[in-house]
């Protein structure tokens, strides 16, 4: 016996997509009715009896390829048994409890229409209507909403996003500690953290340090002449010594970039080699950073804003461990070539560090591009 569904897909199997009428498979709109049919595991019976009715215009081509003959054609459904087989289907295929998942690219929630609400809730949100789940990036912003939830049993976590969500909390507790410390600190209460410069500090100086070692990503916006460099010198000094930098690169105004050499000459009371790339073509930067040699000291290169994204690619192959903008006002446009380019190359380095006295130069959104550097 041959059923309705095996004749309908006999004849999708030679269907020349209705192009004409020329007894290849279906013609015009039976075509596309048919190739939707045929991706649905199961049919209901109205559906069937519509594709039953579809080959009565084939009978001829059932018969002469496949030899099928449409009066013998049988139903796989009946009226009777469908709406409550698919019925059943439904419950079993719904989800009760929330579940997330990781597939190693974003986070996918499987929910109940019920829980639509609080899946709106979570930032970065994207409704797959395909497979009926909402999908979601592996960024802070979305763990940090995405963790209580998990914790209060209102969403079940796989193997796979249970470890993230516990990487974010043990990341989320440690910058919980560093900002009690840089309160503290603020209050008066200083660590017993020697700071490597030839020259002594101002009281100030180094409360800014203290607060730069505290923190991975800060901001020294210190008025000019309060000695941000100093303070991001000795903060990279102290890093290298501790045996978390090896390589700096420091990203400054063009007519800045000569003295950051002689600052760290004067200043710093640890091993360095500083190379500032101001001269020549940006194939000659590229070059140099190609053929960069280690060393045991702590290697920092220096370079205008207006090359970071011409020789985007040789900066990112010299790997800073550590990134300091200096005047970080100039990345204050997100969307221009050196802001994009920077924000790249900060997004690779562990620490990052913005100096400048004047943030804000036009409006309270020129914060924006420079707290997306330091993330």
């Amino acid at each position: 016996m041959t059923t309705v569904r095996e004749a309908a897909r006999a004849l999708l199997s030679v269907c020349d997509g209705a192009v004409s009428h020329d007894g290849q498979g279906y013609n015009k709109f039976d075509s596309y009715i048919a190739q939707d049919l045929s991706q649905k595991p199961r049919w209901t019976h109205r559906q069937e009896q519509a594709m039953h009715k579809i080959l009565r215009k084939y009978k001829r081509q059932l018969l002469d390829r496949f030899e099928m003959d449409y009066e013998a054609l049988v139903f796989e459904t009946t009226p009777e048994d469908t709406v409550e087989k698919f019925r059943e289907e439904r419950e079993r295929a719904r989800v009760k409890v929330p579940v997330l998942n990781y597939d190693g690219r974003e986070f996918i929630l499987h929910s109940p229409f019920s829980f639509k609400d609080t899946a709106k809730t979570i930032p970065g949100r994207r409704w797959d209507s395909e497979d009926k789940t909402w999908r979601y990036k592996n960024a802070e912003y979305v763990l940090e909403v995405l963790a209580p939830l998990v914790a209060e049993g209102a969403i079940i976590a796989t193997d796979e996003a249970s470890a993230l969500i516990k990487s974010y909390l043990v990341r989320h507790a440690v910058k919980v500690q560093q900002l009690e410390e840089v309160k503290e600190i603020k209050q008066g209460k200083t660590p017993d953290i020697p700071v490597p410069l030839k020259t002594t500090p101002f009281e100030h100086q180094k409360q800014a340090f203290y607060v730069a070692t505290t923190l991975p990503q800060s901001a020294m916006l210190m008025e000019q002449g309060t000695g941000k460099t100093l303070v991001a010198i000795a903060a990279a000094g102290s890093r290298y010594l501790n045996g978390e930098v090896n390589r700096v690169l420091v990203v400054a105004p063009l007519s800045v970039v000569p003295v950051w050499g002689k600052e760290f000459a004067k200043h710093a009371d640890f091993p360095v080699r500083v190379e500032t790339l101001s001269k020549g073509s940006s194939q000659d930067k590229i070059d140099q950073l190609k053929n960069w040699e280690d060393t045991d000291a702590l290697q920092v290169v220096v370079i205008n804003y207006e090359s970071t994204w011409r020789v985007f690619e040789g900066l990112k192959r010299y790997k800073a461990d550590m990134v300091i903008l200096d005047e970080s006002q100039k990345i204050k446009n997100a969307r221009a070539k050196q802001s994009k380019a920077v924000h790249a190359l900060g997004a690779l380095a562990e620490y990052r560090m913005i100096l400048t006295g004047t943030p804000v130069t036009q409006a309270p959104t020129d914060f924006f591009s420079q707290y997306k550097f330091l993330d």
